[in-house]
């Protein structure tokens, strides 16, 4: 899960000592709301003429004639029609939902570099999943065949250290070196977490959320 981008923030209280001034509190920017269409149900994934010949081969491998099967293939698939056609339509017309929203925090941005050949900087950005964002992301592991640990079905936000370089800012890199993930409660979610990762980058693809974190983050370098 190392390329794993739900990135947000924990918004946490600072302990202050009797002799230390308060601490430095972050300044969350907002870089974009993420929304998405709600998916066809799974079980509708074939299309009919796919569920008809699904059906078609399991009859044959249950010992039905040729004629048998294909009765039984097409009196499945009348139902199954009309019931696909509803869940293709419903995810079309569907109204897009908020899934996630995505923050930077301005005071963390910090320069390793910074020339006219380029630049090279971290940043902290955090990641809030709504409900229906979470369940997307959940889903979208099950169909890779991951395992879906218990905490994050209750994820809440992820807090990341995120790297960039550039040589040119037009070619763009980013590295994950650090993760820290939540449920609703405030619980820590281990399997998703991770801290001092080595900086293996990777290619921002333009108009990614990786590219418009870059683009914020930069503003807010010394010039």
């Amino acid at each position: 899960m190392k390329k794993f981008f739900v990135l947000v923030a924990v918004l946490c209280a600072v302990m202050i000592s009797s002799t230390a001034a308060a601490a430095i509190m972050p300044d969350w920017k907002l870089v974009k709301e993420i929304t998405a269409r709600v998916q066809p149900d799974p079980k509708y994934n074939l299309t009919p003429d796919q569920y008809y010949s699904k059906k078609y081969l399991e009859a044959l491998g249950r010992g039905l004639s040729e004629y048998q099967s294909a009765r039984f293939a097409s009196n499945l698939t009348k139902k199954y029609r009309a019931d696909w056609k509803t869940e293709q339509l419903k995810s079309l017309y569907a109204e897009p939902q908020k899934t996630r929203t995505i923050y930077i925090d301005r005071k963390s941005v910090s320069a390793d570099w910074n020339r006219t050949s380029g630049v090279a900087f971290k940043v902290r950005v955090r990641e809030v999943y709504t409900p229906f964002g979470r369940n997307v992301y959940i889903a979208d592991l099950r169909k890779k065949g991951e395992a879906i640990p218990d905490k994050l079905k209750n994820l809440s936000y992820v807090v990341a250290t995120i790297h960039f370089k550039s040589t040119d800012e037009i070619t763009k890199y980013y590295a994950i070196t650090d993760a820290e993930a939540f449920t609703t409660e405030g619980k820590f979610i281990e399997d998703i977490s991770w801290s001092s990762a080595p900086l293996e980058w990777e290619f921002v693809n333009p108009d990614d959320v990786f590219d418009l974190i870059f683009e914020e983050a930069s503003r807010y370098l010394p010039r």
